[in-house]
């Protein structure tokens, strides 16, 4: 899907788009002042996209090595423009932490790396570690859904939205989810899915967290709920796409199509007469 025009709230993101790969020239040095033409005036938390996003994209130590994801060139990337330009120097949409598998499992961090593996003789589906076997998928929204590990607990540490979010409201108040690819947890039809605990062959699979939270969720008539992984995005130009995606064959989603999947979702749940009350200089 491509898109060269997202506007919300009169403010035109593909312009951002534009002032960001301009402004910082693809380096990493990201320290540099805003351009005025895109410091906003501060924005109502009501008005902004709410996004979900892996804690280890957002900076936060949470890999299984204790440590956060650190690309080599933060500023010349499509989750750099939505976390680093939009979220932290713009603050035009807001992001919720989640670590699943400290968050909903309860692992620590460092911790023994965690493995999706399916039993060849019944089929079924664990997630596996030196610590930790859990089956899946897990039923977070049914009546046996119970709070033995201290869930709500962890949820409320990461961020308090989280046990409202994923325990009662279904994802209702968010509008885009950004997930760590590959991770057992959070991949999305790229985290590998083993034979048997020790590894070798495997086949593509979605992580547990998107297949017992995510997918599960029903969109109910609303604008669905876009998901990507920071992998699967890649800058709408094609001209930019060619010359600074290293991975072509893996990108799947330009940033600011899934922008305005998100922004459509947001219209749609806040109602597009609380959206354009709001004036934004640029």
């Amino acid at each position: 899907m491509r898109c060269s025009r997202v506007t919300f709230c009169r403010l035109e993101i593909h312009r951002q788009l534009e002032v960001y790969l301009r402004h910082y020239k693809c380096s990493s040095h990201s320290s540099a002042a805003i351009p005025s033409a895109v410091a906003a005036t501060p924005v109502p938390l009501v008005l902004k996209p709410t996004f979900l996003v892996s804690a280890c994209l957002l900076g936060e130590p949470v890999t299984y090595r204790g440590e956060s994801i650190k690309p080599r060139n933060p500023c010349c990337t499509p989750i750099g423009f939505i976390v680093d330009f939009l979220w932290r120097r713009c603050g035009l949409i807001d992001c919720i932490a989640v670590c699943p598998e400290m968050d909903v499992l309860g692992m620590p961090s460092p911790r023994p790396p965690l493995r999706l593996v399916r039993d060849a003789a019944t089929g079924q589906r664990s997630a596996l570690s030196s610590d930790v076997a859990v089956r899946l998928p897990l039923t977070p929204f049914t009546d046996n859904w119970t709070d033995d590990s201290g869930l709500k607990q962890r949820l409320t540490l990461r961020d308090p939205r989280l046990v409202e979010e994923l325990l009662q409201k279904r994802l209702m108040g968010v509008d885009g989810c950004v997930l760590k690819s590959r991770s057992p947890s959070c991949g999305v039809g790229d985290a590998r899915l083993y034979n048997n605990v020790a590894g070798g062959k495997y086949v593509k699979t979605d992580g547990f967290f998107v297949e017992s939270f995510i997918r599960s969720f029903r969109s109910d008539g609303e604008a669905p709920l876009p998901v990507v992984t920071e992998k699967s995005l890649y800058f709408d130009d094609d001209k930019v796409r060619t010359r600074m995606n290293e991975a072509k064959k893996s990108c799947n989603c330009g940033v600011l199509a899934f922008l305005n999947s998100a922004l459509k979702r947001h219209e749609a749940r806040k109602g597009n007469s609380a959206l354009v009350s709001h004036r934004y200089p640029y």
